[in-house]
């Protein structure tokens, strides 16, 4: 029972990282050039 819960939480916290991971990815290409993409 323990092990199944992390294993089961684990690929719902890599997609939430992957959206984080890509908001954060377009913010900094806003930053950088300036432009709303």
């Amino acid at each position: 029972m323990k092990r199944d819960v992390p294993v089961r939480k684990n690929p719902y916290k890599g997609i939430n990282l992957n959206k984080k991971n890509i908001t954060f990815a377009t913010n900094l290409a806003q930053a950088i050039f300036g432009q709303n993409i």
